[in-house]
């Protein structure tokens, strides 16, 4: 991959009340994954990504998906629903608005354990044991915890620590720098360039705006994804930095 040879994928979309979900999101390729009532859908890397995470934590039957991929008009029910048993305020703050959840791209999962009582909404994954292990190796299969306690003036959410959204390469540096997705493509928009990138992880990562070709580097690019605010994150490897 590079210059204008460089595909343009979808995992690092940022998708909130501010940012709903473009046409150009919508999954293309989904696959199964094993859920707390039958196979749950995922994006194909997504899946793939989760069975390899479960399977490392020895997961297996264990950790089961409670809710993948939701099209719009399940996502439409599932808030329709939440407003008229437990409220507005209660809505807001546990479901997206149709058209603005992360759920509308296959890119995000909410995960249980099998012993946990199952509740769709507010499903409990405690951080200890093969949940514990699962949220410590989340990273390195491409997964951010993605709703955080403390960050719900940025993301807009109550804190879901059992949602992770699959962002590809970019978990490690995520979890590095400790910051909100929101928070994270913002700093990629405003300070960094083919020039200037972000240096992490032996990753060298720019944002660029959408349209413009991405330039030949001396150094391989290993991805590039949209930003779903007129811009691309490219990545290239080989850069330097803790």
């Amino acid at each position: 991959m590079n210059g204008r040879n460089a595909s343009v994928g979808r995992s690092l979309i940022l998708v909130n009340a501010a940012h709903p979900v473009p046409t150009s999101a919508l999954p293309e390729r989904l696959e199964r994954v094993r859920g707390v009532s039958g196979d749950i859908l995922l994006e194909r890397d997504a899946a793939r990504a989760l069975r390899g995470l479960v399977s490392a934590v020895d997961g297996d039957g264990s950790v089961l998906a409670v809710s993948g991929f939701r099209g719009r008009e399940e996502q439409a029910a599932i808030w329709d629903e939440a407003v008229a048993e437990s409220g507005a305020s209660f809505a807001r703050s546990y479901v997206a608005r149709p058209g603005c959840s992360e759920h509308e791209t296959g890119l995000a999962v909410d995960v249980t354990l099998a012993t946990e009582p199952y509740d769709f909404i507010r499903p409990s994954f405690p951080d200890e044991g093969v949940g514990r292990e699962f949220r410590r190796r989340a990273a390195q299969f491409g997964f951010i915890e993605r709703y955080r306690a403390g960050e719900e003036p940025v993301t807009g959410i109550a804190a879901e620590p059992w949602h992770f959204r699959y962002v590809g390469v970019h978990a490690s540096v995520i979890e590095q720098l400790d910051l909100p997705l929101e928070a994270y493509v913002a700093r990629l928009r405003r300070g960094t360039s083919v020039g200037r990138p972000l240096r992490a992880r032996g990753l060298l990562i720019w944002w660029q705006p959408e349209g413009e070709p991405i330039p030949r580097t001396p150094f391989p690019l290993i991805g590039a994804s949209v930003t779903n605010e007129g811009g691309i994150v490219v990545v290239g490897r080989g850069g330097h930095g803790a």
